[in-house]
């Protein structure tokens, strides 16, 4: 290929006015103090949108790997793909602290969120059109636009969210604490995962505005060279007049996106009991219990599959369209353990989390996508392993975040020398992947189905991670103000694989012969291979 980036240009357009205030006071109430808070904010973005028309300068196709082989593929595009999607947003809260006895503390509130700018109106978009009208399937998803609903999405104006916690002072010195606490936490609809694309289906006259390809070799001439040629018989290079176009009329893409009615604001209900305790002058301990419930999770998925009993897809007008739906679902439920010792010259922590995350968003509770093929490679983005029914039981399972043990130790050790010490271990449990088959067997067209026998995804496990660094360093002072730090930095000490990314690998029958990782430490985003730094920082 040559030209640009075919993900590029992008840019984003935004203008945004913010105003916010808080106020408190203390009063005594039923004769005990109270601290009041009250709070707003007005946040107002009449521009709030982007432009991802991409292909816009031309996209080349040679014949082979080489700069100045023939081109066999000419493309621009043309027009504006985007989206404007402005927004208000609308917050205010009251809060009092109360003390009804010297050792308890009471936190009561209310807060209340609503943000304007999501009544998309895609009463344009024939995807809509077609699934407003159409009876002759009945699943869930299709049932929401049934009767014309969806055609103008509706803002979301019931998020009320209430809070209460306490903490008491078992012994009143401030040295063994309980804790506790309810609230409903509201997230801004975030338009990247709502209705951002679904705007753009009806904002944009985006397509294919130029395009000449190389004809394929004659019969007699299999092995030829194929390529684009002048006017006078000679290959096309880049940078030459372009030929005549090979369009009669510009080829504007239909849209791939639609919006469900089901979209509104995310939330969650967050519950937390804990403990901590000053144990000595040298060590403390924190102890706590939480679990969250996510509601509302928007995700998107495939949702033109294959008719089971004609072969073709349920709307052949369009493609493998993409639905923004809002009945994602997730929880959280979590013990943690925290130790700190504070000495002279050592200073150590440490934390112990057991969980368990489940939900049929698996990238994750703040996520949008129900797979990530960046977590497991071979599986398809966006696109359930029921498309027919992407809420089924099956699609509920671990999150791909779900690892059972975490541990985090760290500590720093003043030496000798004025030499300091310190280092950090990082450790987790192995992470679920989705055990499947490349056959058909629902016949959705759709080929990453699960294993005959397997209940739901998520059902394996990977490798664990770890990973230790160390650090020495060493200050010398030159005048009282000025000194120069020296230090020596080692990464993953131990060089641990850390085997990530798992993939199945099949043979030509679609048969799994083996579960292998596909990334190790030293790749993107999975921290590093062993690694020594030396360096210096000078600070006056």
């Amino acid at each position: 290929h040559q030209g640009q980036n075919i993900n590029t240009p992008q840019s984003t357009h935004q203008i945004k006015r913010q105003y916010k205030d808080d106020f408190g006071w203390s009063q005594n109430v039923f004769g005990f103090r109270n601290d009041f808070k009250i709070g707003g904010q007005y946040v107002d973005e009449p521009t709030l949108g982007g432009d991802f028309s991409t292909g816009l300068t031309g996209q080349f196709n040679h014949f082979s790997d080489e700069a100045n082989s023939p081109i066999t593929d000419i493309t621009f595009f043309g027009g504006f793909f985007g989206d404007k999607t402005p927004v208000k947003q609308y917050s205010g809260y009251v809060q009092d602290d109360l003390y009804p006895m010297d050792r308890l503390t009471v936190s009561v509130g209310m807060r209340y969120d609503l943000w304007k700018g999501f009544d998309l109106d895609q009463r344009s978009n024939p995807i809509w059109q077609a699934l407003a009208t159409q009876t002759r399937y009945n699943t869930f998803y299709l049932q929401d636009f049934q009767g014309g609903k969806g055609g103008v999405l509706k803002n979301d104006t019931n998020n009320y969210a209430p809070r209460i916690g306490f903490v008491y002072d078992l012994k009143g010195d401030g040295r063994m604490l309980f804790r506790g606490g309810y609230g409903t936490y509201y997230d801004f609809p975030y338009t990247n995962a709502t209705i951002l694309f679904p705007a753009s289906a009806v904002q944009s006259n985006y397509g294919v505005v130029y395009n000449v390809t190389a004809p394929p070799c004659p019969p007699t001439q299999p092995n030829c060279t194929r390529g684009i040629r002048n006017a006078d018989g000679s290959f096309f290079h880049v940078g030459q007049p372009l030929p005549p176009n090979g369009l009669t009329s510009p080829d504007l893409q239909p849209p791939n996106e639609v919006a469900s009615p089901t979209l509104a604001t995310p939330y969650s209900d967050q519950k937390s009991l804990g403990f901590a305790w000053q144990w000595t002058d040298h060590i403390g301990l924190d102890f706590s219990l939480v679990s969250i419930d996510y509601h509302k999770i928007p995700f998107r998925f495939r949702a033109n599959p294959k008719d089971p009993a004609t072969g073709a897809r349920r709307f052949p007008q369009f493609g493998n369209f993409r639905l923004w739906y809002g009945k994602g679902r997730a929880s959280y439920d979590g013990a943690n353990v925290g130790v700190r010792v504070h000495m002279t010259k050592v200073d150590l922590q440490g934390f112990y989390t057991y969980s368990k995350s489940k939900g049929n968003v698996l990238a994750g509770a703040d996520e949008f996508r129900i797979n990530d093929r960046g977590y497991q490679p071979g599986l398809p983005r966006d696109v359930s392993v029921n498309p027919l029914d992407p809420l089924c039981g099956a699609c509920f399972g671990p999150l791909d975040t779900d690892a059972r043990h975490k541990l985090t130790f760290g500590g720093t050790y003043s030496g000798p020398w004025g030499v300091n010490v310190s280092g950090m271990f990082r450790y987790r449990s192995a992470t679920p992947y989705i055990d499947y088959i490349t056959s058909d067997p629902n016949n959705d067209g759709f080929a990453e189905d699960l294993r005959p026998g397997v209940g739901h995804v998520n059902t394996l496990r990977g490798h664990s991670f770890q990973q230790l660094d160390v650090r020495l360093a060493r200050d010398f002072r030159f005048g009282g103000e000025v000194g120069v730090e020296l230090l020596a930095e080692m990464f993953n000490v131990f060089n641990e694989k850390n085997p990530s990314s798992f993939h199945f690998r099949f043979n030509s029958a679609g048969q799994q012969i083996v579960f292998e990782p596909t990334s190790f430490s030293g790749d993107p985003g999975q921290g590093e291979q062993r690694l020594i730094q030396l360096g210096a920082r000078v600070h006056f």
